[in-house]
């Protein structure tokens, strides 16, 4: 019954501005985590950030597969949406996490 937690967001905005992207701290007295992103993007967020990853695929997998990224953040994961743009469909044969509506790593930078 008890939140065992505090946790702040700092992004462009405010708090009020959930498709922005930013910083989310959590603190508890095992774990510090921060985590970074956009966090429920409205259509037109999401749909830039898709484009961005379309456009920037090679950086984007560089990224993503990482040693220090992967050993730090872990694999990707999210929700997926079934059905995505059309223009963006040949993208994402190439590249999965285009599908995703919500993304979320196993950890944060400090745990």
């Amino acid at each position: 019954p008890y939140k065992m937690n505090r946790s702040a967001v700092i992004r462009p905005g405010g708090k009020n501005q959930k498709g922005r992207p930013g910083l989310y701290f959590e603190v508890d007295c095992e774990k510090v985590r921060i985590y970074g992103g956009c966090f429920q993007p409205d259509k037109h967020e999401l749909l830039r950030i898709r484009e961005e990853i379309a456009f920037n695929q090679s950086a984007f997998k560089k990224l993503i597969s990482d040693a220090d990224f992967v050993q730090t953040f872990g694999e990707i994961q999210g929700d997926k949406n079934v059905r995505i743009p059309k223009e963006l469909q040949e993208d994402a044969a190439k590249q999965e996490l285009i599908f995703n509506c919500t993304t979320s790593t196993e950890g944060g930078l400090f745990e």
